[in-house]
């Protein structure tokens, strides 16, 4: 992840506020998600297949995307 955690107290909370990060979903990141998933979609793993369909790849699972949502909300929001 590119960016650091950050703590916030309440009372530094101010409207307009914003809170991000960013990672870089790797094929690896994705191989082990279908390893632990049990999920061998082909939309997920097969890139022939994603074209067939009309994608110009495979895309990552969508679970693995929402994954991120705990980092954000408990390493980068006050608690």
């Amino acid at each position: 992840m590119a960016n650091a955690p950050r703590t916030l107290e309440y009372a530094e909370i101010e409207v307009g506020q914003v809170a991000k990060f960013s990672t870089t979903i790797t094929a690896e990141m994705v191989a082990q998600f279908v390893e632990i998933t049990a999920d061998y979609s082909p939309i997920h793993v097969d890139d022939e297949y994603a074209q067939k369909i009309g994608l110009e790849q495979k895309i990552v699972h969508g679970m693995l995307t929402a994954s991120y949502i705990p980092t954000l909300a408990g390493m980068y929001l006050p608690g």
